[in-house]
């Protein structure tokens, strides 16, 4: 008998709330009921379980093993001491007397031997630092293997870190990791037996039913109504308030964006492309996108309303990749011609779109710029396609310094045209975005007057003047 049960707190939106259900999803699925499956709905995410809710309840407030989650890269990531007055949470919970810490116990004492062995008493320099995550990756339990592959993208040259968990598990000096673990001594399951909040805090971060005494610890990114600071309350500014479970289950679920699509892309695949549904942002699609804003990059997050189970889930996240025509999708103009093309997975009814932006000092958010309903093929998506030559070369041409205004607003104003026609389709926005490349292609080929052919350089325009 399978059980459908609503968990009301696990929306598709913040970030936090979208990454919690897929942490509900794995850890059921992986440590109490193999055959679990979930899904999304108007009311939130809905599991479908042999458990009923008193034995869900039970399981993570008591039985749950936390996933060995740690950044023994970074200098915040306890390994080498903290700043904090706090006891260092990387040592609470290797001298922790529960048997659900004996995942996390082994995997410290293997980072930590790892550690004696290379020498390191501080943080690895960047030159030592990828052949450290290398060490790691070959030497650590599949389920620390896996955390590395979502933080970290390792390449033979030089590897890089996919936006939806910073640079390596932090954002600037939050270490997402040493927080996690913090939480986690916080909900008391280090010890015998969870705190007497825990059960509370769980059923907010679940369903959404109130609770008092959230803590004043931050948030990071993934949610930034909760962020603090000025405009975050009645007066002037607030404290950013956080519930823990909120916190564990969304790095439980962030587990689930390891990048295996990696594997799949050739060597020359940009960075972002190696993630799962991530892209180089377009600064187009929203109101609350401007030119100019630094950023790093864009992740369209999947929703269907059909059943999964976790086996079927990583699959979509492992092959999460967008195709346009035979090259991948490397923008969000590109990811929303292949959702309208049917470029994806079938079986995914709409995709989240959360931009990364610098809005908080130094600090980034995943802010939410709209969600995409995955249509059926529209018929002009092959007179879209047309204009793909032309829209490449119009890119190639703004990239560099010193560019003319004209140029970014032409390109702007044909991406946004090409965007809006694959959101909501429609033979007058067909018409608009052929008359955005029209005109684009006559207003270049005008201001490099006295070549025929509209060339300038290292470019050559071939596009259809309409």
């Amino acid at each position: 008998m399978s059980n459908r049960i609503v968990f009301s707190g696990c929306q598709p939106e913040p970030l936090l709330s979208y990454l919690k259900a897929l942490g509900v999803l794995r850890l059921v699925a992986e440590q109490a009921d193999p055959n679990a499956r979930g899904a999304w709905s108007d009311e939130g995410f809905v599991l479908h379980t042999a458990l009923d809710a008193d034995a869900l309840r039970a399981f993570f407030l008591n039985d749950y093993s936390p996933t060995p989650i740690m950044a023994p890269w970074n200098g915040g990531g306890g390994f080498f001491g903290t700043e904090d007055k706090e006891p260092n949470a990387v040592d609470v919970i290797a001298e922790s007397l529960s048997p659900r810490m004996q995942s996390y116990q082994m995997v410290i004492g293997q980072v930590r031997e790892i550690l004696r062995s290379e020498g390191m008493q501080e943080k690895p320099a960047k030159e030592a630092k990828d052949s450290f995550l290398r060490r790691l990756r070959g030497e650590l339990p599949d389920a620390f293997v896996d955390w590395i592959d979502a933080v970290v993208i390792l390449r033979k040259e030089k590897s890089s870190f996919p936006p939806i968990l910073g640079t390596g598990g932090n954002d600037g000096r939050l270490d997402f990791t040493l927080n996690f673990m913090q939480h986690l001594i916080d909900l008391g399951l280090h010890a015998p037996k969870p705190s007497a909040r825990s059960a509370g805090f769980f059923e907010n971060a679940a369903f959404g039913r109130l609770t008092a005494g959230l803590t004043s610890k931050a948030v990071g990114q993934f949610d930034p109504g909760r962020a603090g600071g000025l405009n975050m309350t009645m007066g002037d500014k607030g404290d950013s308030l956080l519930n823990p479970w909120d916190f564990v289950l969304m790095v439980e679920g962030a587990v689930l964006m390891a990048g295996a699509a990696a594997r799949h892309l050739n060597a020359e695949a940009y960075d972002k492309g190696a993630m799962p549904f991530t892209v180089n942002t377009s600064k187009i699609g929203s109101g609350t996108l401007i030119g100019g804003e630094e950023d790093r990059g864009e992740i369209w997050l999947p929703l269907w309303e059909n059943p999964v189970g976790l086996k079927e889930l990583r699959h979509i996240f492992s092959e999460g990749r967008a195709q346009v025509g035979r090259r991948q999708a490397s923008n969000g103009v590109d990811f929303a011609r292949a959702v309208a093309s049917l470029g994806v997975d079938r079986g995914l009814t709409a995709f989240n779109r959360f931009c990364f932006l610098n809005r908080n000092g130094k600090a980034f958010f995943a802010t939410s710029v709209g969600r995409f309903e995955v249509r059926s093929q529209p018929d002009g998506m092959r007179l879209i396609d047309e204009i793909d030559g032309w829209l490449e070369f119009l890119r190639r041409a703004c990239r560099g310094d010193n560019i003319p205004a004209r140029f970014s607003a032409a390109l702007r104003g044909l991406e946004s045209a090409v965007f809006d026609y694959c959101r909501f389709g429609g033979a007058a926005r067909l018409c608009a975005a052929w008359v955005r490349a029209s005109a684009s292609c006559r207003g270049i080929r005008a201001s490099w007057a006295g070549s025929e052919s509209g060339s300038c350089g290292r470019f050559r325009c071939s596009a259809p003047t309409g």
